[in-house]
């Protein structure tokens, strides 16, 4: 049951640091669109996201 708890923190974490990269990535990219942005940042973070499941995946296969 900790465990649980554990990953469901993980995801609010997550979930408030898309927001917030969300929230950056249109001033960041002052030359695009609103929508451009989004839709870029978005993209960038499931990337991000991707890469980090797919190491925590991997080093727990390899215990």
């Amino acid at each position: 049951m900790k465990d649980i708890f554990r990953y469901i923190l993980f995801a609010f974490a997550a979930v408030l640091l898309e927001w917030v990269w969300l929230a950056l990535f249109p001033i960041l990219m002052n030359g695009l669109s609103q929508e451009t942005a989004m839709v870029a940042g978005v993209g960038f973070f499931l990337a991000f996201e991707v890469a980090i499941c797919t190491g925590l995946v991997l080093s727990k296969l390899k215990k």
